[in-house]
């Protein structure tokens, strides 16, 4: 066994198993090859770096190994000949061209596959032969909570296995006493099995929270799709859909990709949310129409409708005229409608319309619609009255499974056992969703609930993270686990200001804006909406919330939480101001605490990794049996990253130049080199005076920014 081959069989191993499961992340988003091709692959990278001693042979090596496996993976139906190269390359520039010209508008799997296997071969040089564990570290870190929603594995682990291994890495390469290794080894082991103790989804909800932000902005500017057309893509096999709406909804869950695509634009002066369907059978993992639901009216040749608001007998507000325009229809035949008194006029397309009497929904086969709408104008005090009533017909809006787990009722009544009236109890449990900070919005960190458990149990308790389905839906069975009715209802959210005009703005609605809310019966009031989303306020339910808000001190924190109408999360960019002005938000000491609890984490995270090489070097002056031999190697390597030392250069003359260079070392590296070339062929014991010298050296090592001030 060569010396080469023992120096570098460490880094290669570690190496080798940290760039596995990169390349297998890569492998499952295109669907390419198999895990027995991905550990052959990173296993030939990893040994030409570590066993080729010569770098300028490495890099035709390299190019014979990388085309070798990219045939693997993509033959393309010819021989592993220059036939084959030619026609990769001719694929290549195709796709480029392609991509480029906005004709794809998805990263093909030519380009994907040539972009990772570069970046895999720059990055396991980097750490094998120049030992730089850490920067590639964080690029595989950073790009698996990238393309979290397209991960199989358990993400926590797999994080917190590639940062154990960086770690162990680290130990192996520059601590050259064996028991400072096995003592490393045994603390390095009990971080990642103590991490099972750790309930798994809370570790990977906080990993996520660390990404989510960037994520959930990538998602909105469509980064996602460049991977979704050979990914999982809508329908796939896991499950990744896109944003928009849908007529099934009997299976939820799951992470949402968005699509910005046009689907109406709209001239109207204020903004509102645009229902189109209710549905009133829960599941236990998503909802369904009951048979009453599903009998329409046919209304042949009809070019007027008038739809008037079932049930309510309170005032409405002045009339506005409201022009629909559609686009991208796609075979899609329902017509978005405001709440409250509406008279419609088709303006363009077929004159047909369909009417859901149960489930207040309006299909039409028409371009363009002329909608004269009033709006609901009714107030919290007049809500506060009315006592629970069920509506008057068949359907039963009390409905959940049997087998709906007592934990969720039992959440239900805690969150209401002191509210009085239905209207408390409504606010009470939508508050809860909204504000609460046990809960997180996020379209791209969704979970598919496991086959057994209820999905709103899930939420609520488990994953704690999700977007307006989770929060509808769990607002819905809470409400009916207390005896109030609920319907769940889905339609779209406002969309973005495109255009103003003195009398009019233009609302652009696209499929990601397509979102789901609560609708609660209240007699002599029919169907009011509500809504339990973080960050969505729809203007109905924002005028109770305002008003509630002046009725107690506690509930202006919650309030002022919930009248957020511009920018959603992830869904609005811009909306009128004049939707409303809410009261400065209010911080809560839980909120506060959580904050500050997170700071002084990082703090000490920080302080610990600034500490690490100091306190590493006191560790081995206590524990080792030659102290000079293991720490001078840590020394001489930090030097070496901002002075390179050249190939066998003897370590007197590098420490004259190092002295030369960095004025505050005061001619402690060159006296210590000293020290250590006598050590290596002297079993002495270390005198008090060498000790003194390596603590100081250590820390004035363990600030760069002070030490490495050229003279």
């Amino acid at each position: 066994m060569t010396q080469q081959f023992k120096d570098k069989f460490f880094p290669m191993v570690l190496t080798f198993l940290t760039f596995v499961l990169f390349f297998m992340q890569f492998l499952s988003i295109y669907r390419l090859g198999t895990s027995l091709l991905a550990n052959v692959t990173v296993g030939i990278f990893c040994l030409i770096a570590g066993m080729i001693p010569y770098r300028w042979l490495k890099f035709p090596i390299y190019c014979v190994a990388g085309s070798g496996m990219a045939y693997l993976f993509m033959p393309l139906e010819q021989t592993f000949s220059l036939d084959w190269f030619f026609l990769f390359a001719k694929t290549l520039k195709e796709n480029y061209l392609g991509f480029s010209s906005g004709e794809i508008a998805f990263i093909p799997p030519a380009i994907a596959l040539t972009i990772i296997l570069t970046l895999m071969v720059l990055l396991i040089e980097l750490q094998i032969e120049y030992l730089r564990v850490y920067l590639s570290t964080m690029i595989v870190v950073g790009y698996l909570l990238l393309l979290v929603i397209y991960n199989h594995l358990a993400l926590s682990m797999v994080i917190l296995f590639i940062l154990c291994n960086a770690l162990f890495f680290r130990l192996v390469v520059y601590v050259k006493e064996r028991q400072a290794i096995i003592f490393g080894t045994v603390m390095i082991g009990i971080l990642f099995f103590s991490a099972f103790a750790i309930p798994k989804t809370t570790m990977e909800n906080r990993l996520l929270e660390v990404s989510s932000s960037i994520r959930n902005r990538l998602n909105q500017q469509g980064f996602y799709r460049y991977f979704e057309q050979n990914g999982q893509g809508i329908g796939g096999v896991n499950g990744i859909s896109r944003t928009g709406f849908s007529e099934d909804d009997a299976s939820l869950g799951g992470p949402l990709l968005d699509d910005r695509t046009i689907l109406f634009e709209a001239n109207q002066q204020h903004a509102h949310y645009w229902r189109v369907d209710s549905k009133n059978i829960y599941t236990g993992k998503g909802w369904q129409h009951s048979p009453e639901n599903l009998t329409r009216e046919s209304l042949l040749y009809a070019m007027d409708l008038d739809i008037p608001t079932r049930g309510y007998q309170g005032p409405l507000a002045e009339s506005e005229r409201i022009d629909v325009t559609f686009h991208n229809r796609n075979g899609n035949q329902y017509l978005p409608l405001p709440y409250g008194e509406k008279q419609i006029r088709l303006t363009y397309g077929q004159t047909s319309f369909y009417r859901y009497e149960e489930s207040d929904r309006i299909d039409f086969l028409g371009q363009g619609v002329q909608i004269d709408w009033q709006d609901l104008d009714y107030s919290a005090a007049e809500l506060a009255e009315i006592a629970v009533t069920l509506p008057d017909n068949a359907i039963n809006y009390l409905q959940l499974p049997v087998g709906i787990p007592q934990r969720v009722r039992d959440l239900a009544n805690e969150l209401t056992v002191n509210q009085e009236t239905m209207f408390e109890k409504v606010m009470a449990i939508q508050n809860y969703l909204k504000t609460s900070t046990d809960f997180r919005y996020s379209k791209l960190d969704a979970q598919v609930p496991p086959e057994n458990q209820d999905y709103v149990d899930h939420f609520l308790f488990d994953s704690r993270v999700g977007y307006c389905d989770n929060f509808s839906t769990a607002m819905s069975v809470l409400l009916r686990s207390v005896g109030i009715p609920t319907r769940w209802v889905k339609g779209f959210a406002p969309g973005t200001v495109t255009e103003t005009r003195p009398n009019y703005q233009t609302y652009t609605v696209r499929n990601q804006d397509a979102h789901s809310w609560v609708e609660v019966y209240f007699e002599g009031y029919g169907w009011l909406p509500f809504e339990p989303t973080p960050s969505f306020s729809q203007p109905l339910t924002e005028e109770l919330t305002q008003e509630t808000t002046t009725t107690t001190s506690s509930e202006s924190t919650t309030t002022s939480e919930t009248s957020t109408t511009s920018q959603t999360t992830s869904e609005q960019t811009t909306m009128s101001e004049e939707i409303s002005e809410q009261p400065t938000p209010q911080v809560s000491f839980s909120k506060i605490w959580k904050w500050l609890r997170w700071f002084l984490l990082t703090i000490m995270l920080v302080s610990g990794w600034y500490w690490f090489f100091y306190g590493l070097v006191l560790l081995l002056l206590k524990i080792s049996k030659q102290p000079l031999l293991s720490i001078y190697p840590l020394f001489l390597a930090k030097m070496a990253r901002k002075f390179p030392r050249a190939k066998e250069q003897p370590l007197e003359q590098y420490a004259r130049q190092v002295e030369a260079k960095f004025s505050i070392l005061e001619g402690e590296f060159l006296a210590l080199t000293s020290y250590y070339e006598k050590a290596i062929y002297s079993d002495e014991k270390m005198t008090e005076n060498e000790k003194e010298l390596i603590k100081s050296l250590a820390w004035k090592l363990n600030n760069p920014f002070k030490v490495y001030k050229s003279k």
